[in-house]
């Protein structure tokens, strides 16, 4: 028996084994690294892809919103005067860069002074559609002239009489929700229209969003857009996300939907693209006001974007104001905005000062 346990067949070290061993942990060894290396540059390579593809988007960002301002800049005396004011004020609050600003303050000082040679008094009670939007121009510019410490109460007066005198005819059922909104903003903070209603229009629009996802719903989209521009008192300050969940969540949808929408008028070389030009850059610029980061649809998007640029710098419209304002929120929708913003109310956009 004892023999037996000698004869047994253990395996037993030799260098020969020590060194087929050995060769095999090298080998297993050498593989593990050539795949980590691999591994490693195939992420390297990634990552300089992604980075170089955001770096050129980036750079077309820039290229773009520039021309777009160029073109902003040389058709200032086209548009008419109390739109230029409210278009140039909003470039003021948001971009980073001093020498643009004074820019954007040197046409908004000219713009102001020229509004003084218009007749006040133009405000025509029967073309309701048009009511709203006559006086907004004139309500801006008395906010204005507050920061500056004139005195406008009479003027302020002649419109809350108005309002009281008009009110359907101002805010008929059938208004846009972007500009009833804006409007009851404006109103309100000129003080001659009660928070109350401004209020209630944010629930208003609350209330018509979409169940589920379904076709993009324009008047629900510009209204919910513009309740993120007048809540950050227009580029005074960002939102605080976590008080917008279920409103981002919205806005995130319609960037699908806009994006897919746009490929399809251009796949039927349809030219009618301002409209979702219009909306996609309010939908862009309400997320970055709640300080959203952008992902691969909001990226695509703003790509198409930039496709639809016109080579003067414009996004087309059917006239002078819209093609104007296209320009302005695509233009809005691809700058860098300021880290931090004025804190200044849009009307105001110098601080409040006493009259001389």
């Amino acid at each position: 028996m004892r023999q037996d346990m000698f004869n047994s067949s253990y395996p037993v070290s030799t260098p020969d084994t020590i060194d087929h061993m050995t060769n095999g942990m090298k080998k297993k060894t050498i593989r593990l690294y050539s795949i980590l290396s691999i591994s490693i540059c195939a992420i390297m390579t990634i990552s300089l892809y992604q980075y170089t593809n955001n770096q050129l988007l980036q750079s077309q960002k820039h290229s773009a919103s520039e021309r777009g301002v160029e073109w902003l800049m040389s058709h200032k005396d086209d548009m008419r005067t109390g739109h230029a004011l409210w278009f140039f004020m909003n470039l003021y609050q948001v971009t980073p860069d001093k020498e643009r600003q004074k820019q954007y303050e040197s046409v908004i000082r000219e713009k102001e002074i020229q509004y003084e040679r218009i007749d006040r008094s133009e405000i025509d009670a029967h073309e309701t559609q048009y009511a709203l939007m006559s006086i907004l121009p004139q309500a801006l510019v008395l906010l204005w002239k507050q920061c500056l410490g004139e005195d406008v109460g009479m003027e302020k007066e002649h419109i809350r009489t108005f309002i009281s005198n008009n009110r359907t005819a101002l805010f008929p059922y059938h208004l846009d929700m972007g500009n009833k909104i804006v409007g009851a903003y404006v109103l309100s903070e000129l003080g001659v229209l009660d928070k109350i209603f401004y209020d209630a229009t944010i629930q208003e629009i609350i209330s018509y969003a979409p169940k589920a996802q379904a076709d993009i719903n324009f008047p629900y989209l510009y209204g919910l857009t513009h309740i993120a521009l007048t809540k950050s008192d227009y580029y005074s300050f960002y939102l605080n996300p976590f008080e917008f969940e279920k409103e981002i969540v919205l806005l995130r949808q319609a960037v699908t939907q806009l994006l897919l929408a746009i490929r399809n008028e251009k796949s039927h070389q349809n030219k009618r693209t301002g409209r979702l030009i219009d909306i996609s850059s309010e939908v862009l610029i309400a997320l970055k006001l709640l300080r959203q980061k952008s992902n691969i649809d909001s990226e695509a998007l703003i790509k198409e974007i930039l496709s639809l640029q016109n080579s003067d710098g414009s996004w087309s419209g059917e006239d002078i104001y819209l093609t104007s304002h296209h320009t302005l929120v695509a233009t809005l929708a691809l700058m860098d905005f300021a880290q931090q913003f004025p804190e200044a109310k849009i009307y105001c956009p110098f601080g409040i000062k006493q009259k001389e």
